[in-house]
Formats: C-alpha cells, structure tokens, sequence
C-alpha cells in the first residue's frame, strides 16, 4: 500500500512478510528511526520512494526476486552506504536521485546495478568478490613498510628510490637472503 507507513519516526526495525510482494509508493517515506529493515524473497517490485527520507538506514539488501526499484527510492537515505541488488538485470530507475551518491553498490558483473554506478559515478564492487589490494606507491610506503620489508628484503628508502624512477621493485641485491642464527 501507497504511505502505508509514511513518517512513521519512531519505527526502528521491519521484517516485512513473506506474502508482501511490492513496496509502494512513499511506504516508508521519512521514517527517520528506521535502521534495520528485512525484505523477503517474494518482494518483485520496490516502488517510487519507498524509502525516501529513511535518514538512519545505513544497509540494505534487494533480493534477486525484485525486478524494478523507482524513481528515488532511496533519495535522501543520508546514511545509506551499502546497497547490494541481488538481481542482475533488475531494473533501477534510471535518474540520479533513485540511490544516494555516497552509496557502494554491490552487485553480479556486467548487472544493472553496475551499468546505474558506472552511468552516475556510484562506487561499485563485484559481490563476494575480493578488493584489489593498493598499488604501492610514495603515499603508502610507510604504512606498509614493514610487510615490503619483510618481503621484498629491501629497505624502504631503496625501495622509493626504484618507485621514483618507475624500475620495477625487487630484492636489492637480487637474492634472498638467509638468516643465520647463533645457539
């Protein structure tokens, strides 16, 4: 139902049920308190702001059984920073309001939800996938100093010395060495 639960501030938590099947329009539009919220397996459609203005929801999971989120669904979720869509060719309105710009995105490669991040500039990322580690460079030496040290056998100032003229970073003498230890 359309506003069913509409500026509800102090609702906090929702399981919505098994049976529910869509979330409509302005359902949970203002809900201030509302941080926790469960959606089930039989939702197929998440309408225009349902969740609009739901300013303490941090997280949510759409499940691949939802084919289309509205327009603004989640505009003005100022915590919101994870939203993962199940489904990969669930069909997001295609405005810059529908989800936050600070959101991350998670969803299967090459879905809609990597097409809407890619198209408004969102921070995507591949689910269940690994995060790439940093690329090492001047600004990070240092606080990985003691790992490349141990691996790579070399100081840290050789080592920014080779990254300053793009050589690429290896052992400095070309060999592990081995380390003797007395009894």
């Amino acid at each position: 139902s359309d506003a069913l639960f509409a500026r509800c501030a102090s609702l906090t938590g929702i399981v919505i049920p098994d049976r529910v099947t869509a979330i409509g329009m302005k359902a949970f539009y203002g809900c201030t308190s509302l941080a926790e919220i469960t959606v089930p397996e039989s939702l197929a459609s998440i309408n225009a702001e349902a969740f609009s203005g739901c300013t303490a929801l941090s997280e949510i999971t759409v499940p691949e059984s939802v084919a289309s989120i509205g327009e603004n669904a989640f505009y003005g979720c100022t915590s919101l920073v994870s939203l993962t869509v199940m489904n990969p060719a669930c069909v997001i309105k295609d405005t810059r309001t529908t989800i936050p710009e600070a959101v991350r995105i998670y969803g299967h490669a090459d879905s809609t939800a990597q097409q809407y991040a890619e198209k408004y500039k969102r921070p995507f990322a591949v689910i269940g996938a690994q995060a790439e580690p940093p690329a090492f460079n001047r600004n990070n030496a240092f606080k990985y100093r003691d790992v490349l040290v141990c691996l790579l056998r070399t100081s840290v100032q050789t080592m920014l010395q080779q990254a300053g003229k793009g050589a690429t970073l290896g052992p400095a003498n070309g060999n592990a060495k081995k380390s003797h230890h007395r009894r």
